[in-house]
């Protein structure tokens, strides 16, 4: 079967680069800061970051100083349970690769993915099929696709490409 063509194996990822002489196993506020300015213009309103979970002691140790003194401003900032990062909103999963690996953090706009269904979705209930144990059986039926809806990155006039899906490349 098949399988939707997913955002780190798509043409138009932008993929930036580690910073000379950064450690295996970190993320830094350089790298947050330039995935962002990677991102497609008309997408960052719409943006979010999506992390895997062993990034998580990376980005709560991630701070900014700020001024002359000993004060810093986090660079994960929770409210209410909701975490956000340069303004936009974090989700943490553990289907991304793990942190090191190219695509542990994504900056993506998913309104810039497409999905198509073929058929509508067929949801099939057998009663009998277990009736002595008073189970029911479902199945599923699903007929569709999905791709970003660019096939490449963008390349302005001036600047480096953008696109509506940017990741971190491997730090390892």
């Amino acid at each position: 079967m098949g399988r939707p063509l997913g955002v780190l194996n798509s043409g138009c990822l932008v993929t930036v680069a580690k910073e000379s002489g950064q450690s295996a196993s970190t993320i830094v506020y350089a790298n947050l800061t330039k995935m962002f300015a990677r991102m497609l213009p008309e997408s960052r309103q719409r943006a979010v970051w999506v992390v895997n979970n062993t990034a998580i002691p990376q980005l709560l140790e991630l701070t900014i100083a700020v001024g002359s003194g000993d004060s810093v401003v986090p660079v994960l900032n929770e409210r209410n349970g909701k975490f956000t990062m340069l303004t936009r909103p974090v989700v943490f999963t553990e289907k991304l690769p793990t942190l090191d690996t190219l695509g542990d953090i994504v900056l993506a706009d998913f309104s810039s993915y497409a999905i198509g269904l073929r058929t509508e979705i067929q949801l099939v209930v057998a009663p009998h099929v277990r009736f002595e144990s008073d189970e029911l059986s479902f199945r599923l039926c699903v007929r569709m696709d999905g791709q970003p809806l660019l096939s490449e990155p963008i390349t302005p006039v001036n600047g480096d490409t953008l696109s509506p899906f940017v990741t971190l490349a491997a730090r390892a």
